[in-house]
């Protein structure tokens, strides 16, 4: 398949496109639960240095892991989720990270699938290993602790100063999950408001919830959650909306409670 044929393929696909993609396409499960062998592959394709779940791994790490699922950086690459598209929206944005051009999420995953009366199949069969090309990390979509923690400290210090900041942070986390409190300076968006059914809400309604909340797309902005997979839904999200300076805090409030310097905030809620 010609890269001109890959354009086509938008990074949100419906399970009909799907079906007519199949013979063209890598399909991969990245639901947050081991429960395949495929899966377990799938996210071993993490930092095992770190206590931390989920963080991103060195590129050397990326590639041989993604190797050995039978990818290549030039192979299209659509996500599913076993539940709906959480863990999908992950993995997609690990791929983008390592500058995988051609990545997609099913829509609504597995559960739509075959609601949709689409085939499925059992296959144990082993996957043959390609190499995948060294990538480059992209650091334009990662945040770190010292950003966030620097961007914390600047709005504990600027209350009541007008002064904007150098980015809007997002706390994508369910309202139930902030009792152990937020990054000061965040503003609540809860990642269940953009989903319906286990799919993404159209791009209207994306939109609507992102300006009722006062989120400017036309700036810098950064999403965390728990462990940087609501997160990752939320980097999805805005990019569907057209947003273009977007980045995931990699550790996310997992990471960010562990150091002994953080400013946590207790939401009112």
């Amino acid at each position: 398949m010609s890269n001109a044929q890959l354009r086509k393929i938008d990074s949100l696909v419906s399970t009909t496109e799907l079906a007519s993609l199949l013979d063209q396409v890598k399909v991969l499960d990245g639901t947050c639960q081991v429960q395949t062998e495929i899966l377990v592959k799938t996210f071993e394709i993490r930092d095992k240095t770190t206590a931390l779940p989920y963080m991103l791994p060195t590129p050397e790490v990326f590639a041989e892991a993604v190797g050995q699922l039978g990818i290549t950086e030039n192979n299209h690459v659509v996500i599913y989720d076993t539940v709906g598209i959480l863990g999908a929206t992950r993995v997609y944005w690990t791929f983008k990270v390592f500058g995988h051009r051609n990545v997609s999420i099913l829509n609504g995953g597995l559960p739509k699938w075959l609601k949709d009366a689409h085939p499925t199949e059992i296959d144990a069969s082993k996957v043959a290993s390609v190499k995948y090309t060294l990538p480059t990390l992209n650091k334009q979509l990662v945040i770190n602790y010292s950003e966030i923690i620097q961007h914390a400290q600047q709005q504990q210090q600027q209350r009541g100063d007008a002064k904007e900041p150098s980015f809007q942070l997002l706390e994508a986390r369910p309202a139930p999950l902030l009792s152990a409190g937020k990054i000061p300076g965040s503003t609540h968006i809860s990642v269940l408001e953009m989903i319906g059914d286990g799919q993404l809400l159209d791009l209207e309604k994306l939109r609507g919830i992102f300006e009722s909340h006062g989120v400017d797309i036309n700036k810098k902005i950064v999403t965390t959650c728990g462990a940087g997979i609501a997160a990752s839904t939320v980097y999805f999200a805005l990019e569907k909306i057209g947003a273009k300076d977007i980045a995931v805090y990699d550790g996310s409030f997992a990471e960010y409670a562990s150091r002994t310097d953080s400013i946590i905030e207790k939401p009112n809620i």
